[in-house]
């Protein structure tokens, strides 16, 4: 059976949201700065990036196993964490965005 990730950083405040209102928030590790719900996660939380850019030492920092990503403008943070052996899954991409229009 495959582990369940234990160390997760959220890159955006959809993704700190979910997690905290499916009772999950022990396993965020780390939070974008723009963050804004649940208002409690500020206070828990290490901010580790911004939306768009990010100082990737900043999220090795916390050892993350998953970084949950929320857009394509989030790509260059993605990649290099890639690069740095992290899982990183993005929720929305521009193929999908532009299914809707």
């Amino acid at each position: 059976m495959a582990r369940l990730p234990q160390r997760i950083v959220c890159l955006s405040t959809e993704t700190v949201e979910v997690l905290y209102l499916l009772g999950e928030e022990a396993r965020i590790a780390g939070i974008s700065g723009f963050t804004t719900h649940p208002p409690r996660a500020r206070k828990e939380k290490p901010k580790v990036s911004g939306f768009s850019s990010a100082r990737i030492e900043r999220i090795l920092a916390v050892e993350p196993d998953l970084v949950l990503a929320f857009s394509d403008l989030q790509g260059d943070i993605a990649r290099d964490l890639v690069k740095a052996g992290v899982a990183v899954t993005s929720s929305i991409t521009a193929a999908w965005t532009a299914s809707w229009r």
